[in-house]
């Protein structure tokens, strides 16, 4: 119904809904957004983060809500370096052949 929305996260409230709504969701490290204006559950556990259609939009989304926020003294200015740019032949992926899926 609409491109975004903004959520807080303190203990899965930005993942578990996108795990089960089939939206995506992007839970930023803490301080990357400031949270000015929003309710804080836990000082040091709140984070704010996009809801979107896809991670791209979640990504264009984080580059504009991100950064130091003077009226929050834990954001902190962050940079997202472009995913497209990494070497993927570099990469280690692993997995277990055996792992529980629940």
């Amino acid at each position: 119904m609409v491109p975004f929305a903004i959520g807080s996260e303190t203990a899965g409230s930005i993942t578990y809904p996108a795990a089960r709504c089939g939206v995506t969701a992007l839970r930023p490290t803490f301080g990357t957004v400031g949270r000015t204006g929003v309710m804080s559950i836990s000082e040091s556990l709140d984070k704010l983060g996009p809801f979107c259609r896809s991670a791209v939009d979640c990504a264009v989304v984080v580059d504009i809500v991100r950064g130091r926020d003077p009226d929050d003294p834990s954001s902190k200015d962050s940079s997202i370096d472009d995913p497209f740019l990494v070497d993927i032949s570099k990469l280690t992926v692993g997995y277990l052949d055996d792992a529980e899926m629940e």
